[in-house]
């Protein structure tokens, strides 16, 4: 194996990784990601995670960990007591770790947690997929979750997990059940960013996000089903009359996309009408809104047939900046360059608490309105 590869992908374990001995001539010090995959039930038993984690207890410059289709984690850390070698490695260098179910019949027992932070105690992302989250599990914090075609079938109580960023993904041949955050079982209560991709999102989800969520910044939103029209109109119902419980969330930012508009195509102006509408509902229920995204698929204008494939809907992004006065009344929504947006959003993606913090009361301090608006302008 050549010594400056920074990535390897193994089919299962290879003989010179299956001996009791350690081996650290196989890996070179260069690895940075490791994925395994066909880690099947036989192969769990015999070579439990534990014992692979020693295998890469001595790479310097590993971040990255992958293990594809496994099915019980209480297999895959196991640890036999008998042995000289039962204590767990840790391994500080890895910050990203990926488990793949086994046809969605992979689940996190409960004793997995503790052992996991024991293991990788700079552990800053970890991503489920086609893996439940454990029923009965111990408190665990981790800075990034990402839960991934979560089996359905499976309907436990609240995992007492805490999370800074949440990203919840369910691809469209996974079900058409209506989202709610209460599916994805985790403790919000510390979230500053919540990422939802599902093929329906019901409206309800803003008077979701005010109840498991209440301390969110950064919220986006992506559905191949439910439209534009139908996701925003709470809040354009709200605009002359926002309740309290949305006012007191710190909302940042609001990212939204959706492959359906619930208008027609070829109607000139709707479409600019109820983005416009919607800007204005967003920036009075949340005082605190400073950026809105929106992406649609580009058609143009008397072209109302949808794409025969869904390749072909290629997302248009516009990124909007609420200027607001020092009473936090919004004094002009104005189009920003869609670099701009990235910036932002990755900014408030990466950035803890106090760096929010300070990003809205800079945002606050820059806000101000001119006489003449140029044409992406729109009025109050």
């Amino acid at each position: 194996m050549s010594r400056r590869l920074s990535h390897v992908e193994l089919q299962g374990l290879p003989p010179a990784l299956t001996g009791e001995e350690l081996n650290k001539e196989f890996f070179p010090f260069t690895l940075q990601s490791i994925r395994i995959t066909r880690w099947h039930p036989h192969i769990v038993r015999a070579l439990p995670l534990v014992w692979v984690l020693r295998q890469l207890s001595h790479l310097p410059s590993l971040r990255t960990l992958t293990i594809e289709h496994h099915v019980f984690s209480m297999f895959m850390l196991r640890v036999d007591e008998q042995s000289a070698a039962a204590a767990l490695p840790v391994l500080p260098s890895i910050h990203t770790l990926k488990l793949v179910g086994y046809y969605a019949r992979g689940v996190v027992h409960p004793k997995f947690v503790p052992k996991l932070a024991q293991s990788l105690p700079n552990l800053a992302t970890l991503h489920l997929d086609c893996t439940a989250l454990p029923g009965g599990s111990p408190e665990y914090t981790v800075d990034h979750l990402v839960l991934t075609n979560i089996p359905w079938w499976l309907k436990q109580d609240l995992t007492p997990w805490k999370v800074r960023r949440l990203t919840y993904v369910l691809g469209p041949d996974r079900g058409r059940s209506c989202f709610s955050l209460a599916h994805g079982r985790v403790d919000l209560s510390t979230a500053l960013c919540l990422s939802i991709t599902q093929p329906v999102i019901a409206a309800q989800i803003w008077d979701d996000m005010v109840e498991h969520a209440g301390d969110v910044r950064l919220f986006e939103l992506e559905s191949s089903v439910t439209s534009f029209s139908e996701l925003v109109a709470p809040l354009i119902e709200r605009r002359h009359c926002p309740t309290e419980s949305l006012a007191r969330v710190p909302l940042t930012c609001i990212s939204i996309s959706t492959r359906e508009l619930g208008i027609p195509w070829d109607s000139d102006g709707s479409w600019e009408q109820a983005r416009n509408e919607f800007l204005r509902g967003a920036s009075s229920c949340f005082p605190s809104l400073r950026y809105v995204a929106v992406a649609t698929p580009h058609r143009p204008a008397r072209i109302a047939p949808a794409p025969a494939y869904p390749g072909d809907d290629i997302p248009v992004w516009t990124w909007w900046r609420v200027h607001r006065d020092s009473s936090d009344s919004v004094v002009e929504i104005k189009e920003i360059p869609v670099w701009e947006g990235r910036r932002v959003r990755k900014f408030l993606r990466d950035a803890n608490a106090r760096a929010m913090r300070d990003f809205g009361g800079r945002s606050r301090r820059v806000a101000g309105g001119g006489s003449a608006r140029p044409a992406g302008d729109i009025d109050k």
